[in-house]
């Protein structure tokens, strides 16, 4: 953490909510690096899967995957990772990054999604953003999504039973707190993982094969 640059020599008190603070030292969620690193996976990840396609089936397209104004309306907080990063990859070339994980490139429907992003939230605490939503699949919140997606796994705004997309997320944490990991994601399934040989529904490999 220290040659990341997340954990530096105790920082002003101002803006600390940025950031937790441990006798010492300072927490950084995450660094500049991070970002860098991780737009760089991505893209050579689109770039990869580019060269597989055949070029007819490819997207004419050449401009980042969000501009800022995009996670306004989808209220995106204005200083966080998943904001950095969105506005600084570029938009892939194709629709699917995956099995059933769709490029958001319906940015009305990308503000519609998100459900997380959109309750209110204390001053350090960066929300849930669903970056990679699945096919129309969604789950109901139950208790341990609760506690997986939201503060405390408290929101009198949501109720377990309600229903939520299914797909990549940004991974929701309190900034206060130490050994916390903002550069982040959490994949949601829209199928449980097989618990018994005979289950048919249930979270498939990318070649649509039942893991045995």
């Amino acid at each position: 953490m220290i040659r990341l640059g997340r954990v530096v020599p105790r920082l002003p008190r101002c803006n600390s909510t940025s950031r937790s603070q441990f006798d010492l030292w300072s927490w950084l969620p995450y660094r500049d690096s991070q970002i860098v690193s991780t737009i760089a996976a991505m893209e050579h990840y689109s770039a990869t899967v580019k060269l597989r396609m055949p070029s007819h089936s490819l997207l004419p397209i050449s401009a980042p995957l969000f501009i800022d104004t995009d996670l306004d309306t989808a209220s995106v907080p204005n200083d966080c990772f998943v904001r950095k990063f969105l506005t600084g990859v570029k938009t892939p070339h194709f629709n699917l990054i995956a099995p059933s994980l769709r490029v958001p490139n319906d940015k009305e429907e990308f503000a519609r999604l998100q459900r997380f992003t959109m309750l209110p939230q204390k001053e350090d605490f960066a929300p849930a953003v669903l970056l990679f939503p699945t096919s129309d699949r969604r789950v109901d919140l139950n208790l341990e999504k609760k506690y997986l997606f939201l503060q405390d796994g408290e929101s009198s705004a949501m109720n377990e039973g309600d229903s939520i997309s299914t797909g990549l997320y940004s991974e929701p944490l309190s900034r206060d707190r130490h050994d916390t990991e903002e550069a982040a994601f959490r994949l949601l399934l829209p199928s449980p993982l097989r618990l018994e040989f005979q289950d048919e529904e249930a979270a498939r490999m990318s070649d649509g094969r039942l893991p045995r």
